[in-house]
């Protein structure tokens, strides 16, 4: 960089400077966390919020685990802000995802740089959904003999039951049987 204070004047100073890149944050976009009904060939989108200097390359990975540690697939390595599923995602189920970047220093080594999105697949013509625990949390302890048990269907879905006086007892038991059967 050099500077100059007079055109007729020769006398200069001069400076030097390193752009650093590296410390870009990579932002998720689609599927946004928590979407339901989301196709089985998705596209994963992310962008940057920062430079992007200096990033060789991303993953995208992604499990049925939340934990990542049984069943993650990757997709990658892309130079590109988006990679598309080839296969077909089990309908119904959950999925986390998040990217991993490799910058040109280290161009093999990644790390995970972004947040973790959960979404849920749609549940297709022949998709078994498995309900999720709603309460009580896993690990809590219960100081009841009577706990408060719910589940939530991770899908867009509804049911009912049906009672009157005189099949109450009848529809409480069949009621009971189909949830034991999903269980």
């Amino acid at each position: 960089m050099t500077y100059i204070n007079d055109p007729d004047d020769l006398k200069y100073s001069g400076s030097s400077f390193t752009i650093a890149g590296g410390n870009a944050q990579v932002v998720l976009s689609i599927p946004a966390n928590n979407a339901k009904n989301v196709s089985k060939t998705p596209t994963f989108y992310w962008h940057l919020n920062g430079s992007g200097l200096g990033v060789h390359s991303y993953k995208v990975v992604y499990s049925k685990n939340e934990l990542f540690n049984a069943n993650v697939i990757t997709l990658g390595p892309v130079t590109t802000t988006s990679a598309s599923v080839s296969t077909d995602l089990e309908g119904g189920s959950t999925y986390w995802w998040h990217v991993e970047v490799a910058y040109e220093s280290a161009p093999t080594s990644y790390s995970q740089a972004s947040a973790i999105y959960k979404f849920t697949v749609e549940p297709g013509a022949s998709g078994i959904v498995m309900p999720l625990v709603g309460s009580p949390a896993n690990g809590v302890t219960i100081g009841t003999n009577t706990p408060y048990l719910s589940w939530y269907l991770p899908t867009q879905s509804s049911w009912r039951a049906l009672l009157d006086r005189e099949w109450n007892y009848l529809m409480f038991l069949t009621l009971q049987m189909l949830l034991l059967m999903i269980i």
